[in-house]
């Protein structure tokens, strides 16, 4: 019996004399199984055949699971595989069991995050083929100490868990391909065909190698594998996972080229070179890379060049779309496609928690007195809320009946069966591992019922068979189209993120990989990601059109994916911007492809002639043809014309928070300044005026949580009591810090939580804050070396300054603490005029940059209010401000965090020498005017009502991970933005 694989080059159309060669066998009556890597090949071949024979007798086209289960059916039940989330909770289970025994994981064991990565851990094991014993032997070969008490950890609890699947006649998914090897022999399936070809794979998986190499002995079939894939970068990395694993089983491995499939000869260059470090010889034809600012212009252009394609009389079936992130893409693909009349092969799915019945189910959960109970109790109070729902559920079933349903209620009846038939699936696999009455926590409760909507998808419509192709890279292997479309090519989605941040380090995972556990391999993954997509640039024919996009649909920017910079070192090629956000808007009626594009251009002109009061004919047949669209029309375009001045003029206006007209009303509400809230002005002006002026309400206190004010004065009490009591300043004194420490941590509020975690809190901070004393301890001991034993101590803690004279306003501060210098005569400490005014800040710090950009003015603010009160208070002619320094507590590790404005002379003294942006003494005061002058202009700005928000939002540009608290109230466009910027 014949057994090869063919590892030949990208184009090769070694499928073409594959599929004829099963043509043959068919008409002489033998059957065959072909094997492909994804549904879109599936229909390809399916579709040749039924050309050429008018369809199958005796043989399949299918994937490799269709074959694992088709071996099993007889052996397995599907009824006895559990639900996919029921793993974690044996795990859990299994966790609490042997939580005496673990090594390394005995904190952790009951965190829900720790049973996921167990979870994934042991599907890596099972899908290749590594048993208990297997796992044993790998850990009596590492040496590593930490490694082989994770290793030790796992196995036990690898050991548990297959037991608890075995004693209750259960398996978990990943059973079943294991299982497959060994009911090989007795599936009598292959009696009936002659050969079975395995085609498109890039990486087949261990467990897949087993069943290969199970068949593979029973001489009965020709075996076929075809991986036409070879290029520079590839083949390697092809050899060792394809030819070397088939070759060991005595495949005979053929590397002949062969005949190739007929594409641009540029493309076959780029592909072959795609990540070889080489530059093209000849200039590339056919490919183009486009910029977008957000998906839906993504999809809307690419749709109308399809559609441009499809009247210049192309078919739709030669044309492919790629992207990998469906959740993002699908809605609007499907509903701009639609609108467009394009014809395309999608199934169209949501997860059921885009039902808002579904949410609002699983929200009233949260909302429950009740923190733990039987999995059947929770199970019992869901099947009450779904009884609950059955009469407006029927409701729109009749609707639906009489043909008067939109999407939203068919959405909305189907997620209801879905989580309904999920309710029993979960019920039957706790009854079935006999842990339905096992206790659960209600946050894993719902943990477990959101993991399981998420992976619940719902079908709402069927694409075309006979329409553009849309898939994923993961189904470009063997797959050829006129002209291909990839979207999305943005990091994080092609190639896709891949974190390595499980049960072991980057070097533990490597150790692991030697041994033969595969286990969140990065290198791995990504060489898997770039053969993927140099594959869907390969099943191109005549054009290939990349997109990205310059920000996510939540405002956030968006990075350029690294192939994008490949292939623009390969080819010389550069992106064209296709779009601003502008542009989106500035369509002419000669582009429009819908009705939909055809309404909002009049829309805009209307707009536009309104804008520039100009009434032409073109105005007044917009506005008859806007009137048709709606009877309340006049009062949506009353609307309609304040948000588009809003958005189109460059300055700001009252809508944007500027308040000169009649601001003197309110002015007499700012009494006094502080140097925190001029920061906030200098963050967002419209937030200060929402926070200052009208002064909301304060949000309420967590019951689990410290607020970060509450952090914050936590913090500033321990360091006043301690630096007011230390006398020496040689060492640390953990006696007093201890006595210090314990009486704020006393005054603090008493938190809803359980006991062990309200003394790890107290340990964290405890930690943390001795840490932060004692390096600052060394720092002065280290003042005192370089300064010829001059000393720096603190003098004021927590003062309150007021100023006034310089900046023509009640300003009011409290300064965390000033240090003096002072030198040794006669035993005594005396003032040299030297001082260091100081700032704690809880973790990041600001340096000169930001004071200097407008960013921060509360250390120059201290600076003219101390200075006066030092001279006044010391009595001395000659002061000298060393350094404005921030403090970072939480920053702080094995070395004090510290940034701010700082002489060059004392830069060593104060422990910054390997900080660069130091002041010499003479432009220390020139720098101290120059920033009196902002921080002049800004109260000058807040006193004339100029509270319009800033051009760059932090919160909705991507630039901050904490959201906005006044976000609701916020008028921040990003359209004003971009007319702004592009002005």
């Amino acid at each position: 019996m014949e057994r090869k694989v063919y590892m030949e080059k990208l184009f090769s159309n070694r499928r073409e004399k594959l599929i004829k060669m099963c043509l043959e066998l068919q008409k002489k009556g033998k059957g065959f199984i072909y094997i492909m890597p994804s549904s879109a090949a599936i229909f390809q071949v399916r579709d040749r055949f039924a050309e050429e024979n008018g369809g199958f007798l005796n043989s399949k086209v299918i994937v490799f699971d269709d074959l694992e289960l088709d071996i099993v059916k007889d052996k397995i039940s599907m009824d006895s595989v559990i639900y996919d989330p029921m793993d974690r909770v044996i795990i859990a289970d299994v966790c609490k069991r042997l939580r005496n025994c673990f090594r390394y994981y005995g904190n952790i064991y009951s965190k829900k995050g720790f049973h996921q990565e167990i979870a994934a851990f042991i599907r890596t094991l099972k899908r290749s083929c590594i048993d208990e014993g297997k796992l044993s032997s790998i850990e009596g070969k590492i040496n590593d100490e930490v490694l082989k008490d994770k290793l030790h950890d796992l196995i036990m609890i690898y050991r548990e868990y297959d037991r608890t699947l075995r004693e209750n006649g259960i398996y978990d998914r990943n059973d079943i391909s294991k299982s497959v090897v060994e009911l090989v022999n007795d599936y009598k399936g292959f009696d009936k065909i002659e050969a079975i070809i395995i085609d498109g794979f890039t990486d087949i998986e261990p467990v897949s190698m087993k069943l290969v190499e199970a068949i593979s002995k029973i001489d009965k079939v020709n075996i076929y594998v075809n991986c036409p894939y070879r290029n520079k970068f590839s083949e390697d990395f092809l050899n060792e996972e394809i030819a070397k694993p088939f070759g060991k089983m005595g495949f005979e491995v053929i590397y002949d080229d062969g005949t190739q499939y007929e594409v641009l000869p540029t493309f076959k260059e780029l592909c072959d070179k795609f990540y070889s470090g080489e530059n093209m010889e000849r200039k590339l034809e056919g490919l183009s890379i486009q910029m977008y600012p957000c998906i839906e212009a993504e999809v809307r252009e690419t749709a109308r060049s399809i559609k441009e394609r499809l009247m210049a009389g192309e078919d739709a079936e030669e044309i492919a779309v790629y992207v990998n992130n469906g959740d993002a893409y699908a809605e609007p693909m499907v509903r701009i496609f639609k609108e467009f009349g394009i014809p395309i092969s999608i199934t169209y799915e949501l997860p059921s928690g885009s039902s808002e019945l579904v949410r609002k189910i699983i929200k009233s959960f949260e909302n429950r007195d009740e923190e733990s109970l039987s999995a059947g109790e929770w199970l019992d109070i869901l099947q009450q809320e779904l009884d609950s729902k059955k009469e407006y559920i029927r409701g729109l079933i009749e609707r639906a009946l009489k043909g008067e349903i939109d999407f939203v209620d068919k959405l909305e009846i189907k997620a209801f069966d879905a989580l309904g038939n999920l309710a029993k699936g979960i019920r039957a696999s706790f009854e079935k591992s006999g842990m339905i009455n096992y206790a659960l926590n209600r946050e894993y409760f719902i943990g477990y019922m959101l993991e399981g909507i998420a992976g619940t998808k719902i079908f709402m419509e069927k694409g075309n068979n006979s329409g553009v192709k849309i898939m994923s890279t993961a189904h470009a292997k063997g797959v050829y189209f006129k002209h291909v479309y990839v979207l999305g090519l943005n990091e994080g989605e092609i190639p896709a993120e891949i974190k390595n941040n499980g049960l072991f380090d980057s070097f533990e995972a490597s150790i692991l990989n030697k041994n033969g556990i595969r286990y969140r391999d990065f290198l791995w993954e990504l060489s898997r990601e770039k053969i993927r997509f140099n594959l869907a640039l390969s099943s191109a024919k005549k054009s290939i059109t990349l997109s990205y996009r310059g920000s996510d649909e939540d405002g956030k920017f968006a990075i350029a994916s690294s192939f994008v910079d490949e292939i623009k070192f390969l080819s010389g090629l550069e992106e064209n911007r296709a779009m601003t956000m502008r542009d989106r808007f500035e369509k002419d009626f000669n582009s429009a492809m819908s009705v939909n594009e055809l309404e909002r251009g009049y829309v805009k002109e209307y707009f536009e002639g309104k804008y520039r009061k100009e009434y032409s004919d073109n105005f007044v047949n917009s506005y008859k043809f806007i009137r048709n669209i709606s009877k309340d029309m006049d009062e949506i375009l009353t609307k309609g014309m304040v948000e588009y001045h809003r958005e189109m003029e460059k300055d700001f206006n009252e809508y944007e928070g500027i308040m000169e007209s009649g601001f003197e009303r309110i002015a007499g509400l700012i009494a006094s300044f502080s140097p925190s809230a001029l920061n906030e002005y200098l963050k967002c002006p419209f937030k200060y005026m929402v926070k200052y002026l009208y002064k909301p309400g304060e949000d309420e206190e967590d019951e689990g949580e410290y607020s970060d004010r509450e952090i914050g004065n936590f913090y500033h009490k321990v360091f006043y009591e301690y630096y007011r009591n230390e006398k020496k300043f040689e060492v640390f004194d953990e006696g007093l810090f201890d006595n210090v420490f314990t009486d704020a941590w006393n005054g603090l509020r008493t938190l809803h939580i359980s006991e062990e975690e309200s003394k790890r809190k107290r340990m964290d901070f405890y930690d943390r804050l001795k840490n932060f004393i004692s390096l600052d301890i060394e720092r002065l001991k280290n003042f005192e070396k370089h300064s010829k034993g001059n000393v720096l101590r603190p003098y004021i803690l927590e003062g309150v300054m007021d100023e006034s004279r310089t900046f023509g306003v009640n300003i009011t501060c409290k300064v965390d603490r000033i240090d003096l210098e002072y030198s040794l005569k006669d035993g005594e400490l005396v003032p040299t005029g030297r001082y260091v005014i100081y700032d704690y800040k809880k973790k990041s710090i600001s340096g000169i940059n930001d004071i200097l950009e407008n960013k921060d003015y509360q250390l120059p603010i201290y600076y003219y209010a101390s200075t006066e009160q030092l001279k006044k208070e010391l009595n001395l002619k000659n002061m000298e401000c060393m350094a404005l320094l921030y403090l970072s507590v939480e920053g702080t590790e094995d070395k004090l965090e510290l940034d701010g404005i700082y002489m060059s002379e004392y830069k060593k003294a104060l422990g910054l020498n390997n900080k660069r942006l130091d002041i010499k003494r003479e432009n220390f005061l020139p720098l101290m005017e120059y920033i009196k002058g902002l921080i002049l202009n800004t109260i000058e700005n807040i006193k004339s009502g100029k509270f319009n928000y800033k051009l760059m939002c932090e919160h909705i540009e991507g630039f901050s991970s904490y959201g906005c608290e006044y976000e609701g109230l916020c008028r921040y466009s990003q359209n004003k933005m971009r007319v702004l910027l592009e002005e």
